[in-house]
């Protein structure tokens, strides 16, 4: 993660950093939510889960291969098999009985962006998102599939060696996918929003990442109700060093997730999930 030289002027080699966690380990999430449907009334759950989780996650940068300044990569792969219980008060339905609940969910995420070479630049990046959510017993927030293409546009500061890395900007997200709202599951919307990542490697063999989102409905609120989401995730790589080869590591994870959703024909959803997990890395 340092610049090399070729004797006399300083260059960015084509590949200059690597900041980013790819391990298999095991953790925990617990849910909660709040289903709202006019009639029937008020659901509450509250879900405790378990099970294994796969992850790579990062930044990096380059310079490419056509064109001056930097190419910015930020991938996210993150799945995780769990199984719990879940506890209902307020039941809209006898059918959605609490008991034994078992799932998956998951980001895939891949984001690609330019930048200057300069310490401080503006970046532009364009990102496909998908999130999903799927367990047996239904939870209040509910089963879900977003897929999103975003454009985003911002600041990116960067210390000298990219030991130290942030990118904060607006977002411009075009999302589409299903989630059952009363007699309705299709989402169709424009929604507007903020990201923000920090990415660190302040010792040889230490390693850490804040990166942060939040985005509401601006336009289609007919199409998948008023939305308001939010996302943080930290990880936390110890022996981790700055080569792109590298196992045997020890990686921590900490997620959490809330949405609101508020459908004009009847029906709100709110949920929110804290996750942690701990992995090797492969």
């Amino acid at each position: 993660m340092s610049e090399e030289t070729d004797g006399s002027k300083p260059r960015y080699p084509r590949r200059d950093t690597q900041m980013w966690t790819n391990y298999f380990g095991v953790g925990g999430t617990v849910r909660w939510g709040r289903r709202e449907v006019d009639g029937p009334g008020v659901e509450t759950t509250v879900t405790g889960l378990g099970g294994v989780q796969g992850r790579l996650a990062g930044y990096a940068s380059a310079k490419p291969r056509v064109g001056r300044g930097l190419r910015i990569l930020t991938p996210e792969l993150f799945l995780v098999l769990e199984a719990g219980g879940t506890r209902r008060a307020g039941e809209v339905a006898p059918s959605r009985a609490g008991g034994f609940a078992i799932g998956a969910e998951g980001v895939l995420r891949i984001g690609v962006g330019r930048a200057l070479a300069s310490r401080v630049s503006p970046y532009g990046k364009l990102q496909l998102d998908q999130r999903f959510a799927v367990h047996l017993r239904d939870s209040a927030e509910g089963n879900h599939y977003l897929a999103a293409l975003r454009g985003s546009a911002g600041i990116v500061g960067r210390a000298r060696g990219e030991s130290f890395v942030v990118l904060a900007g607006g977002a411009i997200d075009g999302v589409v996918g299903a989630q059952k709202l009363g007699a309705r599951s299709a989402v169709a919307q424009l929604m507007a929003g903020a990201e923000l990542g920090v990415h660190v490697h302040p010792l040889q063999h230490v390693a850490l990442a804040w990166v942060g989102e939040v985005r509401t409905t601006i336009v289609g609120r007919e199409f998948g109700g008023r939305r308001l989401e939010g996302r943080a995730t930290f990880d936390l790589m110890i022996g981790r060093s700055a080569g792109p080869r590298q196992i045997g590591y020890v990686s921590l994870f900490a997620a959490f997730t809330a949405s609101e959703v508020r459908a004009t024909w009847g029906e709100q959803r709110s949920g929110y999930a804290a996750l942690l997990g701990v992995g090797v890395g492969l």
